[in-house]
């Protein structure tokens, strides 16, 4: 009994290292995580777009870009904010950048976990956006880079 559990262990081990990162069409995994104030957030239908930030640069910009609005656009228009916080050492992140995090005016979502990641097509040096149906698969998926990328593929300035 013990072997054939080691081998399952193995198995599962071999296939998530090799697990795709989610495409067009496929439907978005049960998404649920805390916000900088620690309130717990599960992805809801109805949920337009995931704005992804992997890397500390494109979460700044992205940050100071929400700030300037001086209220929270994505939540108005249905979009997440998720930081993947997680190469972050824990005491930094509770001493210096959850303190700066809970003074924003906008929503977003910490991850923590180390494979987090893995499993969304992220690039370096941009942003992911995966924009979502009704029935929460994903129908487009952008990269940008630059605050006005953002506002053009999101298209925050329609209204």
């Amino acid at each position: 009994m013990s072997r054939f559990l080691t081998c399952l262990a193995a198995l599962l081990v071999a296939c998530s290292l090799y697990a795709k990162p989610l495409a067009v069409g496929d439907a978005m995994p049960v998404l649920s995580l805390p916000d900088q104030h620690g309130k717990q957030h599960t992805l809801q239908p109805g949920t337009v777009a995931i704005v992804m930030s992997c890397e500390m640069p494109h979460s700044k910009m992205l940050n100071q870009y929400l700030e300037k609005q001086g209220k929270d656009v994505f939540a108005e228009r249905h979009i997440v904010y998720v930081s993947d916080i997680s190469p972050m050492p824990a005491p930094i992140t509770k001493m210096f950048a959850l303190p700066k995090m809970q003074k924003y005016k906008h929503i977003m979502w910490l991850n923590r976990a180390d494979d987090f990641a893995k499993q969304y097509p992220v690039r370096p040096n941009q942003l992911l956006i995966l924009k979502l149906g009704l029935d929460l698969k994903i129908t487009a998926i952008a990269y940008v880079a630059t605050t006005a990328e953002l506002e053009k593929v999101l298209g925050l300035h329609a209204r």
